[in-house]
């Protein structure tokens, strides 16, 4: 289970992110003991309640906003219709690092803005199921290669928002 904590909800709330991070667990019959003994033996933490370069290598990580964007938006492209494959499930496959490496080159050109291709891909997404057209997509190389998000991705499409307050 991963458990992200927003801290613009925590102060919406009134709580501090510990307190929704334990309302989380409890909610997810998750246990919230803890033992400082054993991220002190983990080394995780010093006798005096500071991280350790351990911890701090778990937390930093280097992906870039950009990168986030590319990989959203192929884990969200459709892996599969019918019996047609569009992608590999693994985006470490070869396919996904041809995208990948289409992508970093649209980024050094500043061709590309990775936020904008996630939403096109989203309202493509929308688009197809409303016109039951899924059959239409691409292979996620051709995607990528023709920049097909740029159709889709200044669209602007209505949600049901009685059908969202109904579930």
């Amino acid at each position: 289970m991963k458990i992200e904590i927003d801290t613009k909800e925590c102060n919406k709330l009134g709580v501090s992110p510990m307190e929704l991070f334990y309302m989380i667990c409890i909610y997810n019959n998750v246990s919230t003991e803890f033992d400082r003994n054993t991220l002190l033996e983990s080394s995780y933490i010093t006798e005096d309640d500071e991280l350790t370069s351990k911890t701090t290598k778990l937390f930093n990580t280097d992906v870039s906003e950009d990168m986030i964007w590319f990989v959203k938006t192929y884990d969200n492209y459709p892996h599969k219709v019918g019996d047609r494959v569009l992608k590999s499930k693994s985006i470490n496959s070869a396919e996904g690092k041809y995208c990948m490496n289409k992508y970093k080159n649209y980024l050094k050109r500043k061709e590309v803005d990775g936020e904008k291709m996630f939403k096109g891909l989203l309202v493509e997404i929308s688009l197809a199921k409303k016109g039951n057209k899924e059959e239409y997509y691409q292979n996620i190389k051709t995607w990528f290669n023709q920049r097909s998000w740029e159709k889709y991705q200044d669209l602007e499409i209505a949600t049901n928002v009685e059908r969202f307050d109904a579930i």
